[in-house]
């Protein structure tokens, strides 16, 4: 689903991180962090400053090379998108309970499962 999408904007909503793609969008409500030449280049941490909207604005000033290469989940809802420029985007479950740590479209992903959005548990 996200191999081969780019990166069409980035911004902070409330205390969520989100990315948009062209169909859908990607809300990180945990924690994250941008890796990039063996540097952290942003992070969940980052969110808390008051200039955070104009550096995400400068670390994306490029999207083009924010294409997704390679996609790996992890056991506990962890995972990792490698883009063609060689960044790295890592979330990290931060949670013991069955609360979102992150959704892509209507998909919202515990670290003990996946919902869709409208179910009753959702």
């Amino acid at each position: 689903m996200l191999n081969g999408k780019q990166i069409s904007n980035a911004y902070k909503d409330n205390s969520s991180f989100n990315l948009d793609f062209v169909d859908f969008s990607l809300t990180i409500d945990g924690f994250f962090r941008f890796v990039y030449k063996g540097k952290i280049i942003l992070s969940s941490y980052d969110m808390v400053a008051t200039e955070f909207d104009d550096y995400v604005k400068t670390v994306f000033k490029s999207l083009d090379g924010y294409v997704v290469k390679e996609v790996k989940i992890g056991k506990f809802g962890d995972f990792t998108l490698t883009f063609k420029n060689n960044a790295q985007l890592e979330v990290i479950s931060d949670s013991s309970y069955d609360e979102s740590v992150w959704s892509l479209g209507n998909c919202i992903v515990t670290p003990y499962e996946v919902k869709t959005r409208g179910d009753k548990n959702a």
